[in-house]
């Protein structure tokens, strides 16, 4: 694989060196307000919520929503943000779990769970639409330039 071990090297230099960099950026973590309904069959079947979301906590495969009402695991959900630009996301819940509320940021809205959603594409057109929304916030809006 390598042709020579200077290569080898070089390679593991150059990748602790990117990982130093990457730790050296300041990270600002930013939470938006969003909207969760629940789609399909099943209880609260659509119900509308008011959910939070931390984009630090949002990749092109899924993300972690704070929300108001526990959803079922294996629940279809469409979570619209309207921060830092309007998108809308169709996802099914992984996980939900009640979360820990003894905090001392005082909130108008408890957000007492939290749950893993994986997003579910219709095309992938809509994949690729939600991998460079994904991209923009983690260049835009997540780190600051050094």
């Amino acid at each position: 694989m390598w042709q020579a071990p200077n290569q080898r090297i070089r390679s593991i230099q150059s990748s602790k060196k990117r990982q130093q960099d990457r730790l050296r950026r300041p990270l600002h973590i930013k939470r938006v307000g969003a909207e969760l309904k629940v789609l399909g069959q099943g209880p609260r079947q659509g119900a509308v919520a008011e959910a939070r979301v931390i984009l630090n906590d949002i990749s092109h495969g899924g993300m972690g929503v704070f929300s108001s009402v526990p959803i079922v695991v294996g629940q279809e959900i469409a979570i619209t943000l309207q921060e830092p630009r309007r998108v809308y996301l169709r996802g099914r819940v992984v996980w939900c779990q009640e979360y820990d509320t003894e905090s001392p940021i005082i909130s108008k809205n408890p957000f007492s769970y939290r749950m893993g959603v994986v997003f579910q594409f219709r095309d992938r057109q809509e994949e690729q639409a939600v991998k460079a929304f994904c991209e923009e916030i983690f260049r835009e809006h997540l780190y600051s330039a050094a």
